[in-house]
């Protein structure tokens, strides 16, 4: 397992989190999870860190490819909820 830079450690720290874990690989960027009090804790989808040729977290869109989740698009779906 790959063992984060400080300015990857500095980063989760000054968003809240204690600490990172490496992840996987996405494109040109080493993916890093968030961690809060030796455990990952989030409601909905997990905090990645993006660390490359920039420093950032990741989009909805990367979060998605970084998981594997190819949500469904339902064409008939008008944005309406009843």
């Amino acid at each position: 397992m790959k063992k984060p830079d400080n300015i990857i450690v500095d980063f989760a720290q000054k968003a809240g989190f204690d600490k990172v874990d490496f992840f996987s690989t996405l494109r040109d960027y080493d993916v890093y999870i968030a961690v809060n009090n030796g455990t990952i804790k989030y409601t909905g989808y997990p905090v990645f860190i993006l660390y490359g040729k920039d420093i950032r977290f990741s989009t909805e869109d990367e979060t998605f490819e970084i998981m594997d989740i190819h949500p469904v698009v339902d064409a008939n779906f008008d944005g309406e909820i009843l």
